[in-house]
């Protein structure tokens, strides 16, 4: 990470969670700092978004779409969907996505494992609608592709969020200024989506 390479000595705590296990964290102080799409509304936090994040949907290098422009949602509609589970923030991500074609998707998998949906795209079993970061590096080994549908990437936003009388230490402190001011930029390096690079207006996920 380039925050620590900067900072010899440091010590970074980083964690996976789902959403409501980061609303528990960040209600019951034991994080200092939590990343994530979906900050919460209601509640005693100040949550800054510092960064865009995609999401995409994906195919197998070979599927039948891949190559073609302008697709559009009747067509995607067709396709058997591998997807992560109900509840879930990229579920959520989803259905801002589709909106009211939501209930026509032609789901054929739900499975809460992104690197199994990943292994089932590219064995053929279905597409799939990703962040672009978790796919990031299956694009540039091009086991897969970004199809171009009408209406995506769908472009949210990262935020970093903690509780708003928190007395941040000194590098969760500095470590938030440096995704502040850094963050964006070091995304749009790492992540291989044109549309990013395009200048696409970020959803707000408030």
């Amino acid at each position: 990470m380039e925050f620590a390479r900067r900072h010899k000595g440091v010590s970074l705590n980083l964690a996976v969670r789902n959403r409501d296990e980061l609303l528990a964290d960040l209600a019951e102080n034991r994080t200092d700092l939590a990343v994530m799409v979906r900050p919460p509304t209601g509640a005693d936090t100040l949550n800054e978004a510092f960064a865009p994040h995609p999401y995409v949907i994906v195919a197998a290098r070979k599927h039948p779409l891949a190559g073609e422009s302008r697709i559009t949602m009747s067509r995607v509609l067709r396709e058997p969907f591998i997807v992560r589970e109900t509840g879930s923030d990229t579920w959520q991500s989803m259905a801002d996505g589709f909106g009211a074609h939501m209930a026509k998707l032609n789901i054929a998998m739900q499975i809460k494992s992104t690197e199994t949906i990943k292994q089932a795209v590219i064995a053929g079993m279905g597409i799939s609608f990703l962040s672009a970061h978790t796919v990031s590096r299956e694009l540039r080994a091009r086991s897969l592709g970004v199809l171009d549908v009408q209406g995506f990437p769908l472009l949210l936003n990262w935020y970093v969020v903690h509780r708003r009388n928190k007395r941040l230490p000194p590098v969760a402190q500095a470590f938030k200024q440096f995704l502040l001011s850094e963050g964006r930029q070091l995304i749009e390096q790492a992540v291989p989506v044109p549309a990013l690079r395009a200048g696409r207006k970020p959803r707000a996920s408030l």
